[in-house]
């Protein structure tokens, strides 16, 4: 699933692989989540910005915690 959504996020079904990534960053497996943020921050999904925060302020795995900020951080970076 994360090969196809990174892949889409370059491609021109955008939508789809952001609609995938916010599938993810909602799968209730850690594992999962990880994932989606790290394809969120390769691929410069900027429209993910909400589930991520949201993930950053309250998720229940710390790890996902920690990388749902860092990956906030480099979005907010690219927006600038």
């Amino acid at each position: 699933r994360i090969g196809a959504s990174f892949r889409i996020l370059g491609s021109q079904s955008r939508a789809a692989g952001v609609i995938e990534l916010s599938r993810m960053l909602a799968d209730p497996r850690p594992g999962h989540r990880l994932s989606a943020l790290w394809a969120a921050e390769r691929g410069g999904a900027i429209e993910a910005a909400a589930d991520i925060a949201r993930l950053a302020s309250g998720d229940d795995d710390e790890a996902v915690c920690e990388r749902s900020l860092r990956c906030a951080r480099v979005l907010l970076a690219r927006m600038a």
